[in-house]
């Protein structure tokens, strides 16, 4: 099923793209004819889904939550696809516990990396997309450049 707006050639960036919904998301762009780029900490996932996807799928090393590593992965997207057009933030942990017994450090480290991170990514890719960026809540909107948030505060009470 091809998409509606035409991803054909266009580059997008999924941060957490080794596993889940961001391999997911990797591969259903590909399938759209997108250059993607996927990121993530685990070397051996995401180079297994982008050997998987082929050439249209570079994997990228690195943690969003680290400052170079977020400049790292940008300039690979922008790279392999030769420029950018879309960001998928997946990339994100859990925390899980009893809601009597969350721990308030723990939280504000998830919040960092779950949404600081996230957004300090999207402030680069940003000036990279020449500042056409909109929040999107689904990949149908891919009409333009554009920035996907799916990582959030997850905590599970027991």
């Amino acid at each position: 099923m091809s998409h509606p707006n035409n991803l054909a050639g266009k580059s997008i960036l999924i941060t957490g793209g080794g596993s889940g919904i961001g391999a997911g998301t990797a591969q259903y762009l590909v399938a759209q004819g997108a250059r993607v780029t996927i990121c993530g900490r685990r070397a051996d996932k995401v180079h297994a889904v982008a050997d998987a996807l082929g050439e249209s799928c570079c994997a990228v090393v690195g943690d969003i939550t680290q400052v170079q590593d977020r400049h790292t992965i940008l300039s690979a997207a922008v790279s392999h696809g030769q420029g950018l057009y879309g960001l998928v933030n997946n990339a994100g942990n859990m925390y899980r516990g009893g809601i009597a017994d969350l721990d308030e450090q723990a939280l504000l480290m998830l919040f960092h990396s779950n949404v600081v991170a996230a957004m300090m990514l999207s402030g680069l890719a940003a000036l990279v997309l020449g500042g056409a960026v909109e929040l999107e809540p689904a990949l149908a909107g891919f009409a333009h450049p554009a920035v996907l948030m799916i990582a959030a505060l997850f905590v599970v009470a027991a």
